[in-house]
């Protein structure tokens, strides 16, 4: 008996009416716009924001002071802006910047490492205490000319 290696003719006819299917689809087009709608309630209004935020940039050359430990350098920063109701639920940010242009271009936020020298700080009524120190433990090389950008952000009234 010899085998029928043809395709079924109800294959051929399935087979060729997909591919009459798949040439003829396009691309549904969406249309035309609809009425606008009424527009929404107002909300209710937000609380009041507080647009007192305090920057003020400086920089160190060679004002830094060896402490009575010998362990660290710091440098004071004097402030009215840290009153006392910015201590008691206002914030203090510091960054510091190697870029001693106008400009700095790369801010890093302390407290801050890099390889053995840690720079941290501290703020009190009208001050910042910045600390540079060394994670060995001994006293750091003379820390070099930094720039820092101070924010200070007061409670909303």
């Amino acid at each position: 008996m010899k085998k029928n290696n043809s395709i079924p003719f109800t294959t051929l006819i399935l087979l060729l009416l997909l591919g009459i299917g798949l040439i003829s689809c396009k691309k549904s087009t969406a249309g035309p716009a609809g009425e606008q709608g009424t527009a929404g309630l107002q909300g209710p209004a937000g609380p009041e924001g507080n647009a007192n935020v305090k920057s003020s940039t400086f920089s160190i050359g060679c004002n830094w002071k060896a402490d009575s430990t010998g362990k660290n350098y710091n440098y004071t920063y004097h402030t009215p802006s840290i009153n006392l109701s910015v201590l008691q639920e206002g914030i203090v940010m510091l960054y510091m910047s190697d870029d001693l242009g106008n400009n700095g271009t790369e801010w890093k936020a302390i407290p801050y490492s890099t390889k053995d020298i840690d720079f941290s700080f501290k703020y009190a009524l009208s001050e910042v205490e910045i600390f540079v120190t060394s994670s060995s433990g001994k006293m750091p090389s003379y820390p070099a000319s930094q720039k820092f950008k101070l924010v200070i952000i007061p409670p909303a009234s």
